[in-house]
């Protein structure tokens, strides 16, 4: 982390503060980018940078909606839920259980931990 700091112009603290966190998330869209198309589909969705919870609304969620339904598939304990970009107690009680399914804290908030499980789970179903 120091290296990435000192390299990228932010105080040098060993911390994963919103800044350092922003600027690797810029880094790594950047590289992204330069992908070609077909590789950019392959790698899954980016973490949108802060907890998703019920009230919240928008592509991020519609996300985690399709996500959560592909794992459903394979796993009966979670809910089928719309995909309408609404995170509601509907979609609550999906990640609550997708959680559970984890054997991680059950609180009903997408972090980074449940993001990435849903997108490897999600691509490999």
């Amino acid at each position: 982390m120091f290296t990435f700091q000192n390299n990228y112009g932010l105080p040098v603290t060993g911390v994963v503060d919103a800044n350092v966190f922003h600027e690797i998330e810029r880094a790594y869209q950047n590289a992204v980018s330069d992908l070609p198309p077909s590789y950019r589909t392959a790698i899954g969705e980016p973490y949108p940078g802060r907890f998703i919870v019920e009230g919240d609304r928008g592509e991020s969620v519609r996300i985690i909606q399709r996500y959560l339904n592909v794992v459903a598939q394979g796993n009966r304990a979670i809910p089928t839920i719309a995909v309408d970009g609404i995170f509601g107690p509907r979609t609550k009680a999906a990640v609550t259980a997708f959680q559970r399914s984890l054997g991680i804290e059950q609180n009903g908030a997408v972090g980074p931990v449940e993001w990435a499980e849903l997108v490897i789970r999600g691509n490999q179903l």
